[in-house]
């Protein structure tokens, strides 16, 4: 009994971490590039990426590398398009995509890919759709997607697929909400989900579920904010984060979270920076970063949110060992002593939704397994007669 207390005792000090440290926003080192608003970001790997946008008189093609890790910034090889503003971004696998965007009166059709192993960029097919700005554009698995946005007086509701492998663009079915520009995204597996934005008459706050394998449209709960333009969206372990953005009157700093699975959206912390729209935002593992942005001046502030506490504080509790994490999908949990070897492992999704078991391996100290997660955080519980172990994993692509 002496045992399981001291180490229940460890595992709700471990809990009571992770629940400081969530929520959180940290201010990072600054963009390494003017201040901006308007510009394109995308993530690969561990790091994102930003560039292009303007400052109210001058238009930029630089681009440049953010890594977490270090907190640091490089500059790497300029966008070869025409320096522009309200493109659209996006990554597929191990690659970037940037297209569309503004210069006083012309709107882009072109469209670009960057590969960050040789800091190149490759002119790909056009997007088909017609030239425009504030398009919305993601990437699910090995396709990409964009449209709506706006040319001159008209706001589109189109919708097309990008396939990487053969470079060719496919009209989709449209969007299920109104015709509208600056609106925002967010993906969650294979779905992408869009909402906001300006509809001509007015901002909307309508939101709306893209199931890429169906061609297919939902509405689902309306944004808990204010019918807003210019906001920002990433996703963290199965939910969806959107905040900032034009309200029509205001610039705005509300921040929400989007749970698919009961349909719902729950306030969070407010950004941790000044109102502001126009800024750019992307995911990268169990942390969200927002950048750049307008605030009535052109900002270069960045900012880090966190939703989980820093896998480091939760591994290495008592004798047992989790690791890579993250992971690629191959977990080793190691037991130091022979005396502690666990029963059975669980391992589920945050909604406690159980996904797969395991009975240890005999005597053996050392147990790998190889699960077929999708990206994402999860929760793998280690179980025995005397003790129990929760802690959080990261799955990466």
């Amino acid at each position: 009994m002496k045992n399981r207390i001291s180490f229940f005792t460890v595992f709700l000090l471990v809990l009571n971490v992770c629940a400081f440290a969530q929520n959180t926003w940290i201010q990072k080192t600054d963009f390494s590039g003017s201040p901006r608003y308007h510009a394109v970001t995308f993530g690969i790997g561990n790091k994102l990426y930003v560039g292009t946008g303007w400052n109210n008189s001058s238009y930029y093609n630089d681009f440049y590398e953010y890594n977490p890790s270090t907190d640091t910034w490089s500059q790497k090889a300029s966008f070869p398009g025409v320096a522009r503003y309200a493109a659209a971004g996006f990554s597929i696998g191990t690659k970037g995509y940037v297209g569309c965007g503004r210069v006083g009166n012309t709107y882009y059709n072109d469209f670009y890919e960057y590969d960050p192993s040789s800091d190149t960029w490759t002119q790909k097919a056009d997007f088909i759709g017609t030239g425009r700005h504030h398009p919305i554009g993601f990437g699910t698995g090995t396709k990409g997607y964009l449209g709506l946005g706006q040319n001159g007086a008209t706001l589109y509701s189109d919708w097309y697929e990008y396939n990487p492998a053969n470079d060719t663009w496919t009209q989709k079915t449209n969007y299920g909400g109104t015709a509208r520009h600056a609106a925002v995204s967010f993906c969650i597996g294979t779905d992408g989900y869009i909402g906001c934005g300006y509809i001509g008459t007015g901002y909307t706050n309508d939101f709306w579920k893209y199931n890429s394998t169906n061609d297919a449209w939902t509405q689902i709960a309306n944004y808990s904010g204010s019918g807003r333009e210019h906001n920002i969206g990433f996703a963290i372990g199965g939910l969806g984060y959107v905040g900032t953005g034009y309200s029509g009157s205001a610039d705005t700093k509300d921040f929400w979270e989007y749970n698919p699975i009961g349909n719902s959206w729950t306030q969070k912390t407010d950004f941790g920076g000044t109102i502001r729209e126009g800024a750019v935002a992307v995911s990268i593992g169990t942390n969200g970063y927002v950048a750049t942005g307008w605030d009535g001046t052109n900002r270069s502030d960045v900012w880090e949110y966190t939703t989980v506490s820093s896998i480091s504080e939760i591994v290495n509790v008592s004798s047992i060992n989790i690791f890579p994490n993250p992971s690629m999908g191959e977990i080793n949990i190691n037991c130091q002593s022979a005396k502690e070897i666990p029963d059975e492992i669980n391992i589920t999704d945050l909604s406690g939704q159980d996904l797969q078991s395991y009975k240890w391996n005999d005597k053996e100290k050392t147990m790998k397994i190889k699960t077929d997660l999708k990206p994402g955080i999860y929760f793998l519980t280690i179980k025995s007669i005397k003790q129990f172990l929760v802690a959080k994993i990261l799955i990466q692509e």
